[in-house]
């Protein structure tokens, strides 16, 4: 049997895990918005920058007649100013879903320490009464069905886990394909602004 102090103990842990409960949903929606729209922006300015460049080339060989030297050069800039529009629309297009998939992991974690110290509380005080409905708790059952759930909610860990490394894999891959790119497209028309003017 454990005496009041430790029943206080516990139910202290219960009340501070509660609270990171709702810190952590309060947190999910802030972050959504901070996050996304800061790195959104720059890839957004990155697609919109590409897809200007390409009118403007594509308006100035319209325009003139002869062709600039090498022409595979000029090809190959198009070509990678449209991959990175490409790369930049979709790595814009999956982020949000990542964002959506660490904090609704973080939320998962939070709720499963809640469960734990509620459990804590429940052994620590067998005769606990439920603050809801003011009845008692069966303590022996509610820990007993706990412990049968904490192999469905690993699993349920692990596939989020995997979902959120597959996500970011996702667009950090885009990110690096636009941002290279990009790259090879500004020196490619470098190269051929210094060759042809």
């Amino acid at each position: 049997m454990f005496d009041v102090v430790e029943i206080q103990r516990r139910r202290a842990n219960l009340a501070s895990a509660l609270e990171q409960v709702k810190e952590t949903a309060n947190d999910i929606s802030q972050t959504q918005l901070n996050f996304s729209t800061e790195r959104t922006q720059f890839f957004e300015k990155l697609a919109i920058g590409s897809g200007a460049a390409v009118a403007a080339i594509v308006s100035y060989l319209g325009a003139h007649a002869r062709g600039l030297s090498p022409s595979w050069m000029m090809h190959a800039a198009l070509a990678l100013l449209t991959v990175t529009m490409v790369s930049a629309l979709y790595r814009n297009f999956r982020y949000p879903n990542y964002v959506l998939a660490v904090k609704d992991l973080n939320c998962i974690y939070a709720k499963v320490y809640e469960q734990e110290c509620k459990k804590e509380c429940f052994e620590a005080e067998p005769n606990a009464i439920s603050m809801q409905t003011g009845e008692r708790i069966n303590a022996k059952k509610w820990i007993s069905e706990a412990n049968a759930n904490e192999r469905k909610i690993e699993e349920v860990i692990h596939e989020k886990e995997r979902r959120q490394g597959r996500l970011r894999r996702e667009f950090t891959c885009a990110e690096d394909v636009c941002l290279v790119a990009l790259s090879f497209a500004v020196i490619a028309l470098a190269c051929l602004a210094m060759r042809n003017f």
